[in-house]
C-alpha cells in the first residue's frame, strides 16, 4: 500500500476531527489482504469528515494484463452505485417543483395505470389482482414500488421478467419507452409500499419520449446520469462521472470480471487470481 501524498488533501491529523490514526490503518491492512488473495485487483480509499480528509490510500493493479498499479488519477466503474446520483437528479426536480414525491407514476407514464399485483401460482399460470393502491414517485426512490428484476432467482415474477427479456438489463435494441410499456404489464410482486425489493426500474435511451419521467427511479437510468451529469455529478466535482463509459482512458481500474466487450481488443479474462 502506498498513500496519497497530498493528492486528496490529506493534511490534518485525523485526531484532529476524532479518528484513531492507528485505526484507519486497518483500511489498509483489509483491502491489501484482499490483493494478496485475489479477491480485488485493486482498491483506492478516502476517509473524510467536514469535507476534510484524514486518510486516503491505494493497492493492487488497476490493470492485471498491462501490471499498472492503482494510481490518484485511477477510474472505477461503480456498479449499481448510479442510484445517489439518479436520486439526487429526482429530488432537484423535486427542489424546483417540477415533480412531486406524491406524484402517481402514471401521471408521467400512462402505462403504470391500473397495474397488478401476483396473487399466486407460477410463471406459466399465475392468479393477479388489482393494486391495493397507485404507484407512486417515491415508492421508485424507495425500492418498494413491487417492481423486481429477471436476475434475482426468486419468485415466479422475477421469472416472467426474464421471458419478456428483462434480465440483468433489457435486451440489445429495446428502448426505454418500450422497457416501460413492457415492465407495465407483468404483474407486482407486492402492493406499492408495503415491502422492499431491489428492482429494474430503468435503461437508457436519450430519444425515448418517457425517458424524462423515468429518471425518478432509484434504479440506473443512463439518459438520468448523461443529462444530470453537469448538474450533479460537476457541481460535486467528479466531472469524469458518467453512464455509459466512454472508451477506456489508460487510467481506468480493472472491473471485477472483465470480457473483450469492456476492452476490445482483449481477452476475456478474469481479475480473480487463483492461488
Amino acid at each position: 500500500m502506498q498513500a496519497f501524498p497530498d493528492h486528496f488533501g490529506v493534511t490534518s491529523s485525523p485526531e484532529q476531527f476524532g479518528f484513531d490514526a492507528e485505526r484507519l490503518t486497518r483500511i489498509t491492512r483489509h483491502f491489501d489482504r484482499w490483493v494478496d488473495l485475489g479477491v480485488l485487483p485493486g482498491w483506492a480509499a478516502l476517509v473524510a469528515r467536514h469535507g476534510e480528509p484524514v486518510f486516503a490510500g491505494h493497492g493492487g493493479l488497476r490493470d492485471l494484463d498491462l501490471g499498472l498499479p492503482v494510481e490518484p488519477d485511477t477510474l472505477w466503474r461503480l456498479f449499481s452505485m448510479t442510484k445517489p446520483v439518479t436520486s439526487v437528479a429526482a429530488m432537484m426536480l423535486v427542489e424546483q417543483g417540477l415533480l412531486g414525491l406524491d406524484d402517481p407514476v402514471s401521471e408521467y407514464l400512462p402505462e403504470f395505470s391500473d397495474l397488478v399485483v401476483h396473487a399466486g401460482g407460477s410463471a406459466s399460470s399465475y392468479l393477479v389482482r388489482p393494486a391495493a393502491q397507485t404507484l407512486k414517485i417515491w415508492h421508485l426512490l424507495s425500492h418498494t414500488s413491487g417492481l423486481t428484476l429477471g436476475l434475482a432467482h426468486m419468485d415466479p415474477v422475477d421469472a416472467l421478467y426474464r421471458g419478456a427479456g428483462l434480465d440483468v438489463l433489457p435486451l440489445p435494441g429495446t428502448t426505454l419507452e418500450q422497457m416501460c410499456r413492457d415492465v407495465a404489464r407483468l404483474p407486482l410482486l407486492f402492493d406499492p409500499g408495503t415491502s422492499w425489493n431491489y428492482s429494474l426500474t430503468g435503461s437508457s435511451s436519450p430519444s425515448s419520449p418517457c425517458s424524462t419521467s423515468i429518471m425518478a427511479a432509484t434504479d440506473v437510468t443512463g439518459f438520468v446520469m448523461e443529462n444530470r451529469r453537469q448538474s450533479v455529478s460537476g457541481s460535486t466535482g467528479s466531472p469524469s462521472s458518467r453512464f455509459r463509459r466512454p472508451p477506456w482512458p489508460a487510467n481506468t481500474g480493472s472491473p471485477c470480471r472483465a470480457t473483450s466487450a469492456d476492452h476490445p481488443g482483449s481477452r476475456p479474462r478474469s481479475t480473480h487470481r487463483s492461488k
